[in-house]
């Protein structure tokens, strides 16, 4: 641990729904005296259902985050914060949020935390043994599509990896020939089926407690449907990215000096080698 540390910021789970060992780095963290922090904002749901990953707080972290709004029912923007211990001073964490939010909040957007939180803790249990059921069955009917590959608790273990929420069903299609863009677009249109998130070579949906028999089997159509076209449609030319590690950058100025210097309207043409402000 640095010297000069004043706290850690831990991102679990990520987007992918993949949780850290947040206990043993609450552990680490106290025993040096300073609190974890943890963006949990994929993670307010986990408190309850047990088996889904422990929350942040259970964990020992001292102050959590979650966006009640991604995997709940609150409305956009509709957010959680948790604290605990010792280590973060509440008088001094209220003057400090102060700074930032709004003198004046919407009170629709509270009710509808609080809603959330009603809902949940009357009925959280049940509606979230729905959604595992119904992500269990979506699993075992992909997982015999040839070229897709399911993100599963066999991942576990590997460094970062604790817990998997399995709500998120996160498919590497990269063996069907295939990007990520053009089978979400490709869904899309025919389906309108949507995905939470979409890259190069991923597609993942996310099961809520709002999903149905319904919803889940028109994803599985559709994406059958999709691994057919992908393995009958002409192959086009590979393209060649280049790794995380040869990509580098070099900063010429600052976004303060570029944002307020002098600037100029030119060509797309005559851009290769102009600094983008």
């Amino acid at each position: 641990m640095h010297p000069d540390a004043k706290g850690v910021i831990l991102v679990s789970p990520t987007v992918y729904g993949i949780t850290s060992d947040t206990k043993t780095l609450a552990d680490i963290c106290h025993a040096h005296h300073i609190p974890l922090i943890v963006d949990e904002a994929w993670g307010p749901h986990f408190a309850f259902h047990p088996d889904l990953p422990a929350t942040a707080m259970s964990c020992g972290a001292d102050l959590s985050m979650g966006s009640i709004h991604k995997t709940m029912a609150g409305l956009g923007q509709v957010s959680i914060i948790n604290m605990q211990g010792d280590l973060i001073q509440p008088d001094r964490f209220k003057l400090c949020l102060k700074l930032f939010e709004s003198t004046s909040p919407s009170s629709l957007i509270l009710a509808s935390a609080d809603a959330a939180r009603r809902q949940m803790a009357l009925e959280g249990k049940a509606l979230l043994d729905k959604a595992l059921a119904l992500s269990s069955w979506v699993r075992t009917e992909l997982s015999s599509v040839e070229g897709i590959h399911i993100l599963d608790k066999s991942y576990l273990g590997t460094p970062g990896a604790k817990a998997l929420d399995t709500t998120k069903i996160v498919l590497d299609i990269s063996g069907l020939g295939v990007s990520g863009y053009e089978a979400s677009d490709w869904i899309e249109e025919r389906y309108k089926v949507n995905f939470e998130l979409v890259n190069e070579r991923h597609l993942m949906a996310l099961l809520t407690i709002a999903d149905t028999s319904q919803t889940v089997e028109k994803l599985v159509a559709a994406v059958k449907a999709m691994a057919t076209w992908a393995h009958d449609r002409e192959k086009p030319t590979d393209i060649m990215l280049p790794k995380l590690d040869e990509l580098y950058a070099k900063c010429v100025t600052s976004p303060t000096k570029a944002f307020f210097g002098e600037t100029e309207d030119i060509p797309f043409e005559q851009a290769a080698g102009r600094i983008a402000a």
